[in-house]
């Protein structure tokens, strides 16, 4: 990669994330410089085309970016249709969890969350290939029709949330992805 290259992808970095990382940053992403990795187990070109660790950083930098822009369009974009989201599951202050079972409840949400002066930065995500996705559970997929027998993975994520007048905070989550689209179909966390 030239210099040219290295220096405008830390600038978007820098835009996006408020850094590109130091030895001394705790926030620092991993030695390439990515923040998405597959998990240690994964092999090289276990990953679906689609879905390796630059697309997942893309989209999870895009959702974050609309959530922090209060672009509903941007935030519905990167969720599943209703057909196939299986639900967000978010924390609420005392530890309960509230679970948003359509796109429009998941924009509703988290541009209030943004109204109220939250803002979130992705730190880090491990992903992995979901194979022969499951019809029940939590990474299930549509038994038939769109999204069915799109490939998944399923990923381990660390935000950093900044609230209003507050410490940053770290939450950790986890996300089953659809590669064919590119969206979120199931979130627990943050």
């Amino acid at each position: 990669m030239t210099s040219l290259r290295k220096l405008l992808l830390c600038l978007a970095i820098l835009g996006v994330f408020g850094g590109c990382g130091s030895a001394g940053d705790s926030t620092a992403a991993g030695p390439s410089g990515a923040r998405v990795s597959p998990l240690p187990s994964v092999e090289p070109g276990e990953l679906p085309a689609d879905c390796g660790p630059r697309e997942i950083e893309a989209l999870f930098t895009h959702f974050l970016r609309s959530v922090a822009d209060r672009n509903r369009s941007g935030i519905l974009e990167d969720v599943a249709p209703a057909r196939e989201l299986n639900w967000f599951g978010v924390s609420k202050p005392g530890g309960k969890v509230l679970r948003l079972e359509s796109p429009k409840e998941v924009a509703r949400y988290f541009l209030g969350r943004a109204r109220a002066g939250e803002t979130w930065t992705l730190q880090r995500a491990q992903i992995s290939p979901v194979e022969n996705p499951p019809t029940t559970g939590p990474y299930a997929r549509p038994p038939r029709g769109p999204g069915s027998d799109d490939e998944i993975v399923a990923a381990s994520f660390e935000l950093v949330l900044r609230q209003k007048g507050s410490q940053p905070g770290k939450r950790g989550g986890k996300a089953g992805i659809n590669c064919e689209t590119q969206q979120f179909y199931i979130w627990n966390g943050g």
